[in-house]
């Protein structure tokens, strides 16, 4: 059998159209957890479908495996404290491009909202967002700044692709302090 360079081409650019549709679109939800930073806690996220935030996430004590709390919720990001009682949540991916009305950050006490911020409160720059086919991206992947909780877990800093450093009381979900990042650089994935 005699292979043509005209079926190597063919096939070639099939797989990279392929990868191509595939890359801009959102994986399917799957079961995940991770631990608060000194690894006393833990917090399972359970989706309930492919897609989507319907699930629920289970806070759990590392040592007695006792369960703590739950939140009615599923996502694919979040950060909980050393205190095992508060938690940050990101949004799922950007898709509202001309409003920005998508979620960004949400601070919660066990499963009380305390505050959230949609990409609109915190971009002030829309020049600077990362946009692909079907989404767009505001975060920050590296930065200046270090981002995350505090050593002491009492505020948690985010920094924007328009190089804006937000400090958040973690007890309160309130913003403490802005300052502008000199560098910034791509985006948070």
């Amino acid at each position: 059998m005699r292979i043509k360079i005209r079926d190597i081409v063919f096939a070639a650019l099939f797989c990279l159209i392929a990868i191509v549709a595939l890359a801009d679109s959102v994986a399917p939800n799957k079961k995940w957890k991770t631990s608060s930073a000194d690894g006393k806690y833990f917090i399972e996220m359970i989706p309930r479908s492919d897609y989507g935030e319907e699930g629920e996430g289970i806070v759990t004590h590392y040592s007695s495996g006792k369960i703590l709390w739950k939140i009615g919720w599923f996502a694919r990001l979040v950060a909980l404290s050393n205190d095992g009682v508060h938690l940050v949540r990101f949004g799922p991916w950007a898709g509202d491009k001309k409003r920005l009305s998508d979620l960004a950050i949400s601070f919660y006490e066990k499963d009380k909202l305390l505050k959230e911020y949609l990409v609109r409160d915190l971009v002030r720059d829309r020049t600077k967002l990362e946009e692909t086919k079907s989404h767009y991206f505001w975060q920050a992947n590296k930065s200046s700044i270090a981002q995350g909780f505090s050593a002491d877990n009492k505020t948690f800093t985010v920094v924007t692709l328009d190089g804006i450093a937000y400090i958040f009381n973690v007890s309160k979900g309130f913003i403490i302090k802005q300052n502008q990042d000199p560098k910034v650089e791509g985006y948070l994935q």
